[in-house]
């Protein structure tokens, strides 16, 4: 539906004043425990990304050098192989953190990250619908989330720029569609949580919409 453009209100200043408050709550804890607040493994992930937005919109070197110590913090205390986490989601959200740092940086470290922990993810996680299992237990079952199927597909579409290879546009795209077929409801333009397969018949089981899970299916 077209729409008025609104004037943009968020000043430089307005920025600066926003990222201070989210680091003074936050970063003071990554500092003394190497960890951001209480969010788990996909939501440092998260955080690690607010500092690769900071950077992106100021090209300020300190936000670099936050995203660089958080990183290595995150890789300490989760390795570099991501396999061992049975969270498909988690695993996305990060390899979106690598590879835009990436982008940003120019560090193949990030890339490799990025690179390998998707691949193995997206082989484990691909179900014969060819949409993504969310968890890996129980063992083969069949129910597929939004909250992975969205940030699989941007994490695939990040690949494709930073490495070239086009098949990973094409996984993005057949995620993308699938997503709507089954997950989305086009009348309203909610992107439902989560369904599963029973005997070859796809059924809605969560059809509640949180703005992340709109989110990635927009991005």
């Amino acid at each position: 539906e077209p729409v008025t453009a609104l004037p943009n209100s968020v000043t430089p200043e307005l920025r600066d004043e926003v990222m201070n408050g989210w680091k003074d709550y936050y970063y003071k804890q990554a500092s003394v425990g190497h960890v951001l607040g209480s969010g788990g493994w996909w939501g440092d992930a998260e955080m690690i990304e607010t500092v690769l937005d900071a950077f992106e919109t100021t090209g300020n070197v300190k936000y670099k050098e936050m995203f660089e110590e958080l990183y290595s913090n995150f890789t300490y205390r989760n390795k570099t192989d991501w396999s061992y986490n049975e969270y498909n989601d988690d695993i996305a959200w990060m390899v979106i953190a690598a590879v835009r740092g990436y982008l940003m940086f120019d560090n193949r470290r990030y890339l490799g990250h990025a690179q390998t922990n998707f691949d193995k993810m997206y082989s484990r996680a691909l179900l014969p619908s060819g949409m993504m299992r969310w968890k890996e237990t129980p063992l083969n079952n069949m129910g597929t989330n939004s909250c992975i199927n969205g940030p699989a597909g941007v994490a695939a579409c990040y690949l494709a720029i930073a490495t070239g290879d086009d098949t990973y546009f094409e996984k993005a795209k057949k995620i993308y569609a699938l997503q709507r077929q089954y997950l989305f409801d086009a009348a309203t333009g909610k992107v439902y949580d989560s369904g599963t397969w029973n005997n070859g018949v796809f059924s809605v089981v969560n059809s509640w919409s949180s703005t992340y899970n709109q989110g990635t299916s927009l991005g």
